[in-house]
Order: structure tokens, then sequence, then C-alpha cells
């Protein structure tokens, strides 16, 4: 006879069944809306653009400690050189801790500030790795909410879907940046 404190099998049950349902529907309206929003921006002049020539002009992140550097410089040492066709590049400041990827370039930067999103807001779950993903301009700035050093991707809307960089680089961020106990910071009210 099982105990008052484990679940009974059919709530287990009917409980991986809706998580089983839920995920893939929260991922699908993610990415759908992330293609709709990157389908409304104008896409630059069907000509071939220069070649990346200098180091890419960065912000640096926040202060880190040694051991979120630590982390970093780890998952750093875990990306691709190329990202989706586009070769890594130099950046201006923090190279342990920044990495950027083709013309426009594609940024991350690891050890940033926590990122505070509405309540409501869509998060994505791509790879291992929980996103918060909102416009700035005519770039789309993904933040992992579920990590214990924040990452932050900057995509431009140039780039076609801007999940597509997300799908590669969340593998080996979940691989080498340790997962939180729960999201972080709690969605804002």
């Amino acid at each position: 006879m099982p105990s008052p404190s484990t679940p009974a099998p059919t709530r287990r049950g009917a409980a991986r069944t809706a998580a089983f349902v839920a995920l893939p529907v929260a991922v699908v309206a993610g990415l759908a809306f992330f293609a709709f929003r990157s389908a409304s921006v104008p896409s630059p002049a069907a000509s071939p653009s220069p070649a990346a020539s200098g180091p890419v002009p960065v912000t640096a992140p926040p202060s880190a400690s040694a051991a979120s550097t630590a982390v970093c410089g780890k998952a750093i040492g875990a990306l691709p050189i190329t990202l989706n066709g586009q070769h890594s590049r130099a950046v201006t400041t923090a190279p342990e801790r920044v990495v950027a990827w083709g013309d426009p370039p594609v940024v991350m930067r690891c050890g940033v500030a926590p990122v505070t999103y509405p309540p409501d807001a869509q998060l994505l779950a791509i790879n291992g790795v929980t996103w918060y993903g909102h416009a700035v301009g005519s770039t789309v700035v993904f933040t992992s909410v579920d990590r214990e050093v924040p990452i932050e991707i900057t995509v431009p809307a140039a780039k076609g879907n801007p999940s597509d960089p997300i799908a590669t680089l969340s593998t080996p961020i979940a691989r080498t940046v340790p997962a939180s106990a729960s999201p972080h910071p709690s969605p804002s009210r």
C-alpha cells in the first residue's frame, strides 16, 4: 500500500502527460512568435555584405567573481568556431566572457545581470536552456533565466530566424554552465 506522501500513479501519469503536451506547445508558440517578429522586420538589400573587419565593439558584462569568470571561460571554450556559417570574430573587451560571429555580429556575453521579465512572458526552452527573448531595435536579445551565470545573446534581425543561433549555442551552454535551482530573477509583478 502506498504511503500518504507518495503520489498516486494516476496523478503522476496525468502530470507527466500534461508536461509532455505543454512543453512542445510552449516551444512552438515561442518559435512562431519570433519567426513572425523576424518576418515583420524588413530584410536588408540582397547585396553581399562586406567582409567583417576589425574587432566587434562590445560592452563588457559587469565585473564577475573568479568562479563566474571560470564558468564563462569553460562555456566560451565549448562554443563553435563558426555559427550558422559565420566565423567567430575578435571583440574589443572581455574576450574571456564575450564572443561574436559574423557581420552583422551575433554577440554572446557571459556573466550579465539577471534579466527581469513580465509574468506573462513567453520563455523558450531550447536544447536544455530556458531563454527570455525581447526585441531591442533591430535585434532580438535572449537572456538565459535558468543558469547560475546568466548568458545574453544578441541576434541581429538580418540573421533570419533569431532562434537559430540560440538553438546552436544552447547545447554547449547547457553542458558547461550549471543550471540554477530556480529561474532568476522572479518575473516582475
